[in-house]
């Protein structure tokens, strides 16, 4: 059975959506899920069966484990030894809106109340402070207790020690060397330092109802809702500057813009700068939410509203790790992972973390800092295969390489796909076995396997070769696949 050209858009709507519902664990450079179920809950337990209700950001705790801010549940949780426990926090019952409803309580911190709560950082001595956003205070956990260590719980904005200073909806922490804390509070648009004393100041920025831009020395710089920050080694501390669309740096008495269009249009109505997805020299955000830097320079930009993870390259360069500007839960290749509303990235040992806020999980790619591709080279990769002339055969390349098919062929049927299992697989470097007793294909490379058993739907014997419909093949394998009509091909890149 052949295809013709008329059957392009069907074909393509076919195998253009791939759903990678399990880690991938064949694929190296691929996305998975850490944890979290993906359905909105607070369970603690193993990590795949563990919930979250819209996890915002997530901090090392210094004990090798992970914290995560779990905003809607008004929890801090931990992520340590395969598990997920509740380290801070009380279940509380629905509100109004069928939400767990804050509250504003310190003391044991099994019974403590938080209100949206959104980020965290821990200092040296494993203290770990928490960006109480709701109740406009930062809390301190110590001790298996929970403190209020600086604001009171009404928005303003007010220098002082402790409780006599305010802050309005604060956002991102970092803590420096000397266990400083920095703060961006995000609607009085400037950045905060808060001493290990509790002694808070204003370490850049100008205060206002509303946000600005200008670099320079740090009294004078103007930022517009900063969100996430993060320090390196050296001292230098990177601000989400989301409502300008920018990443910028405050180090040695001055503020700087490291990436991002300055001087944007701005948004109709408001005073935030339109959004928008580009890489290069010249990138362009859509309100990054999430940053971390590595320790060769690389920044991580969890880029919230584009549904992407960018980073800057040491030498200013922007690229697009994963994500498309559409919003989805893909698990598989970088090149065809999707995100909802990612928040928060933390990298650490090869791992890049992902706080993809509405799918309720956390998400982990594998990434080698000095060697990042941008997706947004999806068409350069496309270029390079030397495609054969166009026929009414289905041509099939993998990794840019063309698969032969020594007798059975590809073949569409009512709407779907598919192609001989055995020969793709190969092609990619996995060993292929057929278990005739249980009627399924197992498809090993390394110490993973996949089982794909004859279902008459999706998997079927064709003159006496197991067919797959290549969507499955693509969730069951994490791989990326792309329709190009004009050539009647397939294209298939395993992410190895």
């Amino acid at each position: 059975m052949f295809v013709t050209k008329k059957w392009g858009i069907a074909l393509a709507a076919a195998i253009s959506l791939i759903l990678a519902a399990s880690p991938p664990a064949f694929g190296a450079g691929s996305v998975s899920t850490y944890a979290g179920s993906g359905e909105p809950g607070a369970a603690n337990g193993a990590l795949p069966s563990s919930s979250f209700f819209f996890p915002y950001s997530m901090a090392w705790d210094g004990n090798g484990g992970m914290i995560v801010v779990d905003s809607y549940n008004n929890l801090i949780r931990q992520v340590k030894d395969g598990k997920v426990s509740t380290l801070a926090g009380e279940v509380a019952p629905l509100d109004a809106k069928g939400l767990p409803a804050g509250g504003y309580v310190d003391g044991q911190a099994s019974k403590a109340r938080f209100d949206k709560p959104r980020y965290a950082a821990a200092d040296s001595k494993g203290n770990i402070y928490v960006s109480d956003t709701g109740n406009h205070v930062i809390r301190k956990l110590s001790g298996g207790m929970v403190y209020t260590f600086a604001g009171s719980d009404e928005a303003g904005y007010k220098d002082g020690k402790g409780i006599e200073a305010s802050f309005n909806t604060p956002a991102g922490l970092a803590v420096d060397r000397d266990d400083n804390l920095y703060v961006a509070d995000s609607l009085n648009h400037v950045i905060r330092r808060i001493t290990p004393e509790g002694v808070v100041t204003t370490y850049a920025g100008a205060p206002g109802t509303k946000g600005g831009f200008l670099d320079g020395a740090v009294s004078q710089a103007r930022f517009n809702e900063p969100s996430g920050l993060a320090m390196d080694a050296a001292g230098c501390l990177y601000v989400l500057d989301s409502g300008n669309q920018l990443v910028r740096t405050v180090k040695e008495g001055a503020a700087a813009t490291l990436a991002g269009e300055i001087g944007g249009d701005l948004i109709q109505g408001s005073t935030y700068v339109q959004g928008g997805l580009s890489d290069g020299s010249k990138a362009r955000f859509n309100f990054p939410k999430g940053i971390d830097v590595a320790d060769d320079g690389t920044v991580f930009i969890a880029d919230t509203w584009n549904h992407a993870i960018r980073a800057i390259t040491p030498d200013g360069e922007t690229v697009t790790l994963a994500g498309s500007g559409q919003s989805g839960a893909i698990n598989g290749t970088t090149l065809g992972a999707l995100f909802n509303s990612p928040t928060d990235v933390k990298f650490r040992s090869g791992q890049l973390y992902v706080a993809d806020m509405w799918n309720n999980s956390i998400r982990v790619m594998t990434l080698q800092p000095g060697k990042l591709t941008s997706v947004q080279e999806k068409e350069e990769l496309l270029r390079q295969i030397p495609f054969l002339p166009y026929s009414d055969q289905i041509q099939v390349w993998t990794n840019n390489q063309y698969i032969s098919f020594p007798d059975t062929q590809p073949y569409l049927e009512d709407g779907k796909t598919f192609v001989p299992l055995r020969f793709i697989c190969e092609a990619w470097g996995a060993e292929v076995t057929w278990d005739g007793d249980k009627q399924q294909v197992i498809v090993k490379k390394g110490n993973d396997s996949k089982l794909f058993g004859l279902n008459g739907e999706s998997v079927v014997m064709q003159e006496e070769r197991t067919m797959v419909h290549i969507r499955v093949l693509a969730e069951r394998l994490g791989f990326w696949v792309q329709w190009v009509p004009d050539h009647n091909a397939v294209v298939i890149t395993t992410g190895q």
